[in-house]
């Protein structure tokens, strides 16, 4: 293999000087005594998506190269292009932070560098590269921070040092040869030195086989190439003309049509060469294509014979901007071939737009190369469910136009996305990475309250990335068919089995809209995505909507309202009921227009099931109005099968579910779940009684949630509420108690006297069955006197219990007159009744990848204590405190100051977050220097108790640049909107 000949001279004070013969006597132990304080376990934080790899914490190994100039090597895939923070640990425990300065576009090394004086225990030597020592037969050893351990010794001896590159994924390396061996080196050993007995590396760890052990490492001689101009303070030329080569054996390129006179005079001119370099791939509208075919095989370029990547690439870096002069054997016969040479500096995306949780940059030649695309077009490295909805669109697309406007980088996506307001619906068309003749279109908005919009530029000569707000446009968003006059036809429905009197149908019809909600980020016990369901409009005049709990996903969830395929609007969620599976929404009304709102109508209801004094029972003739997944009517005859107590044990199996209880469901006795998403329950003359929703209970497209119903009593408080005031409905009041039934013949063991069996037998509602506490709901919220588990409810302000509704939800009412049933004994008490806490999140705040709300109701109930109002419910993948365990978790202390409520956090991060403005001055401007080897941020202590009220500690160092600090806040009105704001 040809050695390039910038290491045929090397540096005076290199670490690549020849490695002197190996000594009779020497022996491992010597090995590891030379190189132990010159490897290093680094750990990686990526706060962002970027090519193949999403935002994560990880490790890795690298090994110093250079001690006076604190350089280390390690593989690009641990750099992996993107911002991020890494940190070397020595084996002394001494840890450095990094500034990751160079990688290659599409080999897997990179060299990150240290600040010599920043280390006080550790004197690391550079450990010498020694390409020429990788030989087949060579025993080594590997160490390295395998599977996270630091300084793990793994053996083997190299087998091959001529195979092409190994496939690896997303970050398949190109254009130059790979060796392997077999060793039980684990994740965490990428970046580590393959040691010879002399000490020397002569290859490094980049890959491994998971199914039969064996492990690949990339050969240093572009290594060596490119450390030699770092050490010179300048960047290694690369050149590229977008083609995919691989080595051929002389028997194959025979086989591929080359004569047998080719072969001998290659031969000739590279003994030691068992080959040629073929063709195998080239990229559309590259400089290669229209040139060069797949299949050439390489004789000579510039005049001198190729055999191997080396002398390929050697070539080809010396020739940026200009024309190279291939001959390739193409049908029998020699063909001279001029291609101009691209510098691959350029094809390497150096800029990353964040839109919220969505990152975007220019398609790679990485990624080009993989999946034989043009390189062009913005790729979508992480994705967002406030900008594209995943339920059509996915990671790792490539857009390739916004309404039509081509998008050929970033920057042009950028100028478009500029004159574009925030919520504005645009059409974006994009291909897939793996097939590039998968055309997508999809409708998209730009999220407006869901973080700051950045454009990040990676600054080449401290590795670092600055940052720049980009601000939108913004103002009010008028729909497409807002000011269309008249009215639409509506699609009804008729039916000849249907007996006169069904006119209202219709208007049932004509009350029930499509829902759908999405949202990034963990938040209120829910996880980031996008789902659907049917909702009914209750007032169409003030835009109230009520939909099933089964749609909720936060309650900052994007949510837009679809009215009969025709219109679309936003809404917002007003109010989340604390016990039954339901969410109230509401949306402007003036956003449809005279057009939109007549295709909208008011749930008719019936009166006396509205008011309560009616419910649906077992065997009732009802008819059921929904919609199916196309948006078109659907009905059915059918009848109340069964009448239940849901106590919520059969919630979500999530951390903590926020589970419901205290209310009768209903089953029907035909329900063609498959066809109906939801709807309403009438009677025969076309008024709603109930409705027909979806239970959440984590459902999927394989196992969707089941179909109940309730009645639609549980509607009428919140409704008049909200159309009575713009301030959050906070009506509900509880016996603050989880009931469940019990039959007279079980209450009578417990001591019920028969004069009260005799009321209830009496009473046909109760249906033989009477109440009794199961579980207190809010612990924190018990008040004296109250009711205690096992207690019965017998009568509450003089009524007689018969049905859950008497004592689940209390309006208008601080304390109520019950006589219960306890330990044998009547009992007569006045109890007051609990507010539930308030179920809509208002407030929620982003720091260095956590996420930070208000506790929610499901918290307090399920929580031993609620010793702040600052709980840590997600935690970001690449955020600096991803291995914090045992989350959710309350936040008490901050670096020993007290933490009570939100407030009190924000002031300490004012305080304490380090200044970015400095730092993000000198990487735009490129003057940041090599002392600083990381962003600013601060060491921060916590004081954790996790919901069962177990006490923590847990530190980590917070990113103040990547990262920065943000919330997003809400105001108590009904009409208030999300907003984030800067902290």
């Amino acid at each position: 293999m040809t050695i390039d000949t910038i290491n045929e001279h090397p540096h005076p004070h290199s670490s690549t000087t020849p490695a002197p013969t190996r000594s009779l006597g020497r022996t491992w132990e010597d090995v590891h005594a030379e190189v132990r304080n010159s490897i290093v376990a680094i750990s990686i934080i990526r706060p962002f998506g970027f090519g193949a790899v999403g935002p994560t914490c990880s490790c890795a190994t690298g090994f110093v190269v250079d001690s006076d100039q604190g350089i280390i090597l390690s593989n690009r895939h641990v750099l992996e292009f993107g911002p991020g923070i890494h940190k070397a640990t020595f084996d002394t425990n001494e840890f450095v932070y990094l500034q990751p300065v160079h990688y290659d576009p599409i080999h897997d090394f990179a060299f990150f560098r240290y600040d010599p004086a920043a280390l006080k225990y550790t004197q690391p030597k550079a450990i010498r590269l020694f390409p020429a020592g990788a030989r087949p037969g060579v025993p080594f050893q590997i160490i390295g921070n395998s599977a996270g351990e630091k300084m793990t010794v793994c053996a083997g001896t190299l087998s091959q040092i001529n195979r092409n590159t190994p496939n690896v994924g997303d970050n398949r390396d190109s254009n130059t040869f790979y060796y392997q061996a077999s060793t039980t080196s684990a994740g965490g050993s990428s970046g580590s030195p393959l040691l010879d007995i002399n000490g020397a590396a002569i290859a490094i760890k980049a890959a491994k086989n998971v199914n039969d052990g064996g492990s690949f490492f990339l050969p240093l001689e572009r290594v060596v190439y490119s450390l030699e101009y770092m050490r010179r303070g300048e960047r290694a030329p690369r050149g590229t003309i977008q083609a995919v080569f691989v080595f051929e054996t002389y028997q194959e390129v025979q086989r591929l049509g080359l004569a047998e006179q080719e072969i001998e005079e290659s031969r000739l001119a590279n003994p030691k060469s068992e080959g040629m370099i073929v063709v195998d791939k080239i990229l559309h509208k590259g400089p290669a294509y229209g040139a060069l075919e797949v299949g050439d095989i390489v004789i000579s370029m510039d005049g001198k014979p190729i055999c191997d990547f080396v002398g390929l690439e050697s070539v080809l870096d010396a020739n940026i901007g200009c024309t190279v002069d291939f001959v390739v054997w193409r049908k029998g016969r020699s063909v001279p071939v001029s291609v101009r040479v691209q510098d691959m500096y350029d094809v390497s995306p150096t800029q990353l737009l964040s839109l919220g949780h969505a990152t975007l940059h220019d398609m790679s030649l990485m990624l080009a190369n993989r999946y034989s695309l043009e390189v062009k077009g913005v790729y979508i490295a992480t994705m967002s469910e406030e900008f594209l909805p995943a339920t059509i669109f996915k990671e790792h697309r490539i857009i390739m136009s916004v309404n039509g406007i081509p998008t050929p980088d970033l920057t042009a996506l950028l100028s478009i996305f500029r004159t574009i307001q925030v919520g504005q619906s645009m059409v974006i068309k994009a291909i897939g990475h793996i097939n590039g003749n998968d055309h997508i279109i999809t409708i998209a908005t730009l999220p407006g309250d869901s973080g700051p919009f950045r454009v990040l530029t990676r600054d080449i000569e401290s590795g670092f990335w600055s940052e720049e707000r980009i601000e939108m446009c913004s103002g009010a968003i008028r729909g497409d068919l807002q000011d269309m006059g008249g009215s639409i036809p509506h699609l009804g429905f008729t039916d000849g089995h249907l007996v006169d009197g069904h006119s209202n149908l219709d208007r049932v019809w004509q009350s029930i809209v499509h829902i759908t909600s999405s949202r990034d980020g963990s938040m209120d016990e829910t996880c980031e995505g996008t789902v659907d369901g049917n909702g009914v409009v209750l007032d169409r005049s003030n835009g109230i909507v009520v939909c099933s709990a089964a749609v909720f996903t936060g309650s900052a969830s994007n949510i837009s309202i679809t009215i009969r395929n025709t219109f679309q609007t936003a809404a917002t969620i007003v109010y989340i009921h604390p016990l039954y599976p339901l969410i109230f929404l509401k949306y402007d009304p003036s956003d449809l227009g005279p057009a939109g709102n007549g295709l909208v109508s008011d749930l008719p209801v019936d009166s006396n099931y509205w008011g309560g004094e009616a419910c649906l029972t077992v065997g009732q003739d009802v008819v059921l109005v929904g919609a199916n997944k196309n948006g078109s009517p659907y009905f059915t005859k059918t009848h109340i099968s069964d009448r239940y107590l849901y106590d919520g044990t059969k919630h979500c199996k999530k951390h903590y579910s926020p589970s419901h209880f205290n209310v009768d469901l209903v089953s029907l006795a035909t329900a063609r779940d498959s066809e109906s998403m939801a709807g309403v329950l009438c009677s025969a003359d076309g008024y709603a009684l109930g409705l027909w929703i979806h239970l959440p209970l984590c459902g999927n497209r394989h196992n969707p949630d089941p179909l109940v119903g309730l009645d639609v009593s549980h509607l009428r408080e919140i409704t008049k509420a909200l159309r009575s005031s713009n301030e959050y409905p906070d009506i509900v009041r509880t016996l603050n108690a989880k009931f469940a039934k019990v039959r007279l013949s079980t209450a009578c063991k417990f001591g019920l006297t028969s004069r009260w069996v005799e009321k209830f037998a009496a009473s046909p509602a109760c249906g033989n069955c009477l109440f009794q506490v199961h579980q207190i709901d809010i612990k924190s919220a018990v008040k004296s006197p109250g009711v205690e588990v096992g207690d019965i409810i017998l009568s509450i302000d003089g009524k007689l219990v018969s049905r859950i509704d008497d004592i689940a939800t209390i309006y208008g009412k601080d304390a109520v007159d019950l006589v219960i049933l306890r330990q044998g004994q009547e009992v007569a008490i006045t109890v007051r009744t609990v507010p539930p806490h308030e179920t809509n999140t208002r407030r929620v705040l982003r720091w260095s990848g956590l996420t930070i709300q208000e506790p929610y109701v499901s918290i307090y109930r399920y929580a031993h204590s609620v010793p702040s109002k600052c709980l840590i419910y997600g935690i970001a993948a690449g955020s600096p405190a991803r291995w914090m365990k045992n989350w959710p978790a309350f936040i008490t202390e901050v670096n020993d100051e007290k933490v009570e409520d939100m407030d009190d956090l924000v002031r300490i991060i004012c305080r304490f977050k380090g200044s970015d403005s400095g730092f993000n001055a000198a990487v735009a401007a490129g003057t940041l220097g090599r002392s600083i080897t990381s962003p600013p941020g601060c060491d921060v202590k916590f004081r954790l108790v996790d919901t069962k009220g177990i006490v923590y500690v847990y530190k980590f160092r917070t990113d103040d640049h990547y990262l920065q600090a943000w919330q997003r806040v809400r105001g108590n009105s009904v009409d208030a909107k999300w907003r984030w704001e800067a902290i």
